[in-house]
């Protein structure tokens, strides 16, 4: 339960952390993103209103320049109205006058020809500005379009924008919330576990309590036993061949982070090379569970490949499956020992006849 209760947290930390991360990086995008495409927006319609403002003051210019003109062409008709008048006026002298004005009469006629001439010269080139203002006009006019057209895209541009930031923003609250409810789940279960674990602590210990009387009643009514024991008190036993639940065992280190129950009743005869006598090896199944001490005791035991001495409140099968994140040979089954209480942990100062207990 230990191990599954160390997983179980190291596991809702670290999605906690991936789920803190991935909405800070979210909520780091979305800024910068929206900020990125405000200040490129906002850059690109003061670039097209100063263009707007630049054909709109180009256009009045024109507009001034076509009232300049249609102001000269009335003048020019008001003079021609007038010469009609004075032409007029000399042909009534003229039929008045004798034969000797005939001279005159026609050179006012050819004045007056000229004068048509000049009207009409005037009218065509009145006409040509005029066919070249509304070309002017005309062409402006379609830059101006061209651009409300460009103006009208960005904005719908900007408005489809909008549209799917907003849709970014309610994934984000959607996983927000959703991390916010696996949040408090996980609460839930870390207390569930918290109930569990204080359940089977107070469990252990009568398991314990139940244990230890056996023991008292085993040793007082039976003298002849198959364990070899040996004393450190009145009160507690080490057994090194029967190793069960309840029982206080040695463990010893056997490499690196793996220190193996002392079990002498497992036995295999190997036959020794060049030699009749065979070999007794034991086997090492029983594997200490380093998470029954905390970080630093932990650190110190594996660091000086230290003696422990305690009491087994759980033994658990490992599946040969895990034999790997354990560091042990597969294709063999081993079962993991949890001590419920840390009796000894010694070790052998150098050069010294004397061994020292670190839990003390």
């Amino acid at each position: 339960m230990n191990i599954v209760i160390v997983q179980k947290n190291q596991e809702m930390s670290k999605f906690k952390e991936r789920q803190e991360e991935k909405v800070m990086y979210l909520e780091e995008i979305l800024s910068a993103e929206k900020i990125f495409n405000k200040n490129n927006i906002n850059h690109k319609i003061s670039n097209l209103n100063n263009t707007i403002l630049e054909y709109k003051m180009n256009l009045n210019s024109n507009k001034e320049k076509l009232n300049t003109l249609e102001k000269a062409n009335s003048e020019l008709k008001s003079k021609e109205l007038f010469l009609e008048r004075e032409l007029k006026i000399t042909i009534q002298k003229n039929d008045k006058l004798t034969d000797n004005n005939i001279e005159l009469t026609n050179e006012l006629r050819q004045k007056h020809k000229d004068n048509a001439y000049l009207s009409k010269l005037l009218e065509q080139i009145k006409k040509d500005k005029v066919e070249s203002i509304k070309l002017l006009n005309s062409t402006h006019q379609s830059k101006l379009d061209y651009l409300n057209e460009k103006l009208n895209q960005l904005s719908e541009s900007i408005r489809e924008k909008e549209a799917e930031d907003s849709k970014k923003y309610q994934q984000y609250i959607e996983m927000k919330d959703k991390y916010t409810y696996i949040t408090k789940e996980n609460e839930m279960y870390i207390q569930q576990i918290k109930e569990l674990n204080y359940d089977l602590q107070e469990k252990n210990k009568k398991i314990d309590e139940l244990m230890l009387t056996q023991s008292h009643i085993s040793k007082a009514t039976k003298s002849n036993t198959n364990d070899l024991t040996l004393s450190l008190d009145n009160e507690d036993i080490i057994y090194y061949k029967k190793i069960e639940k309840g029982m206080r065992c040695i463990f010893v280190p056997f490499y690196e982070n793996i220190f193996v129950c002392i079990n002498l009743s497992e036995n295999m005869l190997v036959e020794r090379e060049y030699e009749a006598n065979p070999l007794i090896n034991y086997q090492c199944k029983y594997i200490l569970d380093l998470n029954s001490f905390n970080k630093d005791l932990s650190k110190i035991i594996v660091d000086n490949s230290l003696i422990v001495i305690g009491k087994i409140s759980k033994m658990t099968e490992i599946e040969q499956s895990q034999n790997k994140m354990y560091n042990l040979p597969e294709n063999k089954n081993f079962t993991l020992v949890t001590l419920g209480k840390v009796d000894y942990v010694i070790g052998f100062p150098e050069n010294e006849l004397m061994f020292n207990n670190y839990i003390n």
